[in-house]
């Protein structure tokens, strides 16, 4: 019980440290990373509509954002002293991977628009003839 009632030593009165920091420095290693994994699966040419491709980009960019959070909050923490609430930990791994999603998301806009407008035609093409036949069965989807 003895380490039940020991006082937790970051509970002083001075604030802790402001996370921005973290956030966006895990943010923008996390944006990067994801903007290299697109970056990949385009020179690859990979067909992200065929099952395997799609679970592999899932579980590789699942991967890289918890990543992200959690590296964010464990820098936070070491600044923070070793311990960091919960609610304040969520806070930054959110905030952290909120970052990484923006630049992610700016990225894939340009690649759509200028670098490869034609990526989006392709895609769609590419979904009609890689085993979205069922859809075609339905009265109100056109193709």
């Amino acid at each position: 019980m003895e380490n039940l009632d020991a006082p937790t030593p970051n509970l002083s009165t001075t604030p802790p440290p402001p996370f921005w920091n973290s956030v966006l420095k895990f943010g923008l290693y996390g944006g990067v990373a994801l903007i290299f994994f697109s970056l990949a699966t385009y020179v690859m040419d990979m067909n992200m509509m065929s099952i395997v491709a799609g679970i592999v980009a899932f579980l590789v960019t699942l991967g890289i954002a918890v990543g992200t959070g959690v590296l964010a909050i464990q820098n936070q923490r070491t600044l923070d002293g070793g311990y960091m609430a919960f609610g304040r930990a969520f806070v930054i791994g959110a905030l952290a991977i909120a970052v990484a999603v923006l630049l992610y998301s700016i990225w894939n806009y340009i690649l759509i628009t200028v670098i490869a407008p034609s990526t989006l035609r392709d895609s769609k093409s590419s979904f009609w003839s890689s085993g979205a036949r069922i859809f075609r069965k339905m009265p109100w989807v056109k193709p």
